[in-house]
């Protein structure tokens, strides 16, 4: 089921304040300001917010997450790119994904957003507690159209997951020796209980984006980015 646009606006955390031409230039060439815009002004400066920001480089809240706080990065490919290759591509993602690390480490370091109670529901749906130890940083994603886009996924990964993964891993091969590792495989079950999620509750996942409070979550890791300038 895809995204409405209004769900989707409410999710993104950091569209560039600069127009699209700075991302279809060498990274070299970029300036250092990543500031991001409020939806309210691009809501100001277009008659067609939504296709606006599909035209830019931005940031989103998933919303039937992995884990607590999984976003996904969306780069546009222009559609006359000569010389373009997909380590420009991945030049262009990292110098989002370092600030957004950052961004992490204020939320769930510093502030420990996974630990509020504002956020308990989306805590349990995605089996979150403890530290948080680093970000995944996954390239692939099922609905990236590559002659359109480049997406990257940045999955926080908490203490809770590792014990789970580890526990996984044992229970798999292991039978009690209590070596560490699983991590794929329990990226794979996750991925099976959210596919299961969206398919038994089509015409519903709305409300559970509502319920986890992702909008709220959005608007917290955009103030945080913000103050990383």
């Amino acid at each position: 089921m895809a995204d409405t646009q209004e769900s989707y606006l409410k999710r993104i955390w950091f569209v560039p304040r600069k127009g699209s031409e700075m991302w279809h230039t060498r990274c070299v060439n970029w300036g250092n300001d990543f500031s991001t815009i409020n939806i309210s002004e691009i809501e100001e400066l277009s008659d067609k917010p939504f296709a606006m920001i599909l035209s830019r480089p931005h940031i989103f809240m998933v919303r039937s997450p992995l884990t607590f706080g999984h976003s996904q990065v969306r780069i546009p490919i222009p559609p006359n790119k000569p010389n373009t290759t997909e380590i420009d591509y991945w030049q262009w993602a990292a110098l989002m994904i370092k600030k957004a690390i950052k961004v992490n480490i204020e939320a769930f370091v510093v502030k420990q957003l996974h630990l509020h109670n504002s956020f308990s529901e989306l805590a349990k749906e995605t089996q979150t507690w403890g530290d948080y130890i680093k970000t995944l940083v996954w390239r692939g994603s099922a609905e990236e159209n590559q002659e359109e886009e480049y997406r990257v996924h940045l999955i926080p990964y908490f203490e809770s997951h590792e014990k789970l993964c580890n526990e996984y891993f044992d229970q798999l091969y292991l039978k009690g020796n209590k070596k560490e590792g699983g991590l794929l495989g329990w990226i794979s079950e996750r991925e099976k209980v959210v596919d299961k999620r969206e398919i038994e509750n089509e015409g519903g996942v709305e409300d559970l984006v509502e319920i986890w409070r992702l909008p709220l979550l959005a608007s917290q890791f955009k103030t945080f980015w913000n103050k990383e300038e």
